[in-house]
């Protein structure tokens, strides 16, 4: 028979502390001269050190439906699976899911009775596709925020968004967008029966930077509940909001639902009262199409003055207005319809110069012996399964040929 490590709790042995108060015994505290009259340590015995306070709950949590969705032992414990995934190899995220079961119950146990606080974070700085600055949490609070979101504000966030709203939601996506895009484009040409026809390309400027408190907080609490609300929005303002009153750093799920929410009413004003039928929107890019002969300069006016309401505009030079035979980039792509009908899709070739400079320096960090040289065949494929995507034949062909000189000078 084989013997559990020191340190293992059955997981049925630490749901029932969490729920009815037992006290785990896989580890003495010190001795301790306070204590009950039964000559156990009370709870306002213990102290905050690891080594004095014994891992023990004094008594059980009563917890709501709701909150027994998101803080419960099983969904943050699912959460906590769900959040090592490819993440695996940091020695954070070894150390907090080595005694998984343990850090669940103890989490579960602060978040029931009021007493969790966020850890520390830090910045990290991006630099592709552009420079920015994100931020990084805890593993512990990852696992949190994680349930939260998954169980509780994106169900309620989302219901109620238009189909043509395409980042962050389940079903949807990269490909998901581009595939809708194709579709819009073609659709467009048998309405207009000709490829002049207008493509209004919006970038907002700024969208995170800009993004006003007020507004974010007005509506999480109008589609959820109250105490998902109120755990969303502490979550919010606690770690990822600027100083002022606008503003959020990147980095998380919650910010991420925040984002594609924040624009919703702008998605139905441009559907049910300006009438664009042909529109759809991927995070702060949105893609509106009129006739040949149409007044595109008014309907961007009026896209801009709907955005000022909430403090954004659209980017004066990355908003642009094209004919469909000029085509227009979306998504890493470049989508033109030909005198035929036929939508086309090219790489954007922005997009092909920074990727093969990527690869060079991939490729000299390889000579060094910073990286395996696995990396590089990881990286490309990626790269390649995104090309085949589009009308890349020649293109694939050049890149293959790049990728095979790089790899004989890795092996010479």
């Amino acid at each position: 028979m084989q013997v559990p490590p020191t340190g293992y709790v059955l997981p049925s042995s630490a749901y029932r502390m969490f729920r009815f108060g037992e006290i785990m015994k896989h580890r003495e505290p010190k001795a301790m001269s306070v204590g009950g009259s039964d000559g156990r340590t009370t709870l306002a015995a213990m102290t905050d050190g690891r080594d004095s306070a014994p891992s023990a709950c004094s008594a059980a949590f009563t917890l709501s439906p709701r909150e027994e969705s998101v803080i419960g032992h099983e969904v943050l414990y699912a959460a906590t699976m769900k959040c090592r995934k490819n993440v695996g190899w940091k020695w954070s995220v070894q150390n907090y899911t080595a005694h998984a079961i343990e850090n669940v119950v103890k989490l579960a146990r602060d978040l029931a009775s009021g007493r969790y606080k966020e850890g520390r974070t830090h910045a990290v700085h991006i630099t592709y596709p552009k420079k920015r600055e994100a931020l990084a949490i805890s593993f512990r609070d990852r696992t949190y925020q994680r349930s939260l979101n998954d169980n509780a504000l994106y169900p309620q966030m989302t219901h109620g968004f238009i189909w043509s709203n395409l980042a962050c939601q389940k079903g949807k996506g990269t490909t998901a967008a581009r595939t809708a895009f194709r579709a819009m484009l073609r659709r467009a040409f048998l309405k207009y029966g000709t490829n002049k026809f207008q493509i209004l390309s919006g970038d907002i400027k700024g969208y995170y930077d800009n993004m006003r408190h007020d507004v974010t907080k007005g509506l999480i609490e109008k589609r959820c509940d109250a105490w998902t609300a109120k755990a969303a929005i502490d979550t919010l303002e606690r770690q990822y909001r600027f100083r002022g009153d606008k503003g959020y750093n990147p980095g998380s799920q919650m910010v991420q639902i925040a984002g594609i929410s924040y624009l919703d009413p702008f998605d139905h004003f441009t559907k049910e009262v300006l009438r664009r039928k042909l529109y759809l929107r991927y995070m702060d890019d949105t893609k509106t199409i009129g006739a040949p002969d149409e007044d595109m300069e008014v309907v961007r006016a009026k896209m801009d003055g709907e955005l000022a309401k909430v403090g954004l505009w659209l980017h004066p030079e990355k908003t642009k207005i094209a004919t469909a035979d000029r085509g227009a980039a979306f998504l890493g792509f470049v989508f033109k319809v030909d005198a035929k009908g036929k939508v086309l899709m090219f790489r954007d070739p922005k997009k092909v110069r920074e990727i093969r400079r990527r690869f060079r320096r991939m490729a000299n960090k390889i000579k060094r012996g910073e990286i395996p040289a696995t990396a590089l065949d990881e990286s490309y494929q990626c790269v390649r399964a995104c090309m085949e995507e589009g009308n890349s034949a020649r293109l694939l062909r050049n890149m293959d040929d790049f990728y095979n000189s790089l790899k004989g000078e890795l092996a010479a």
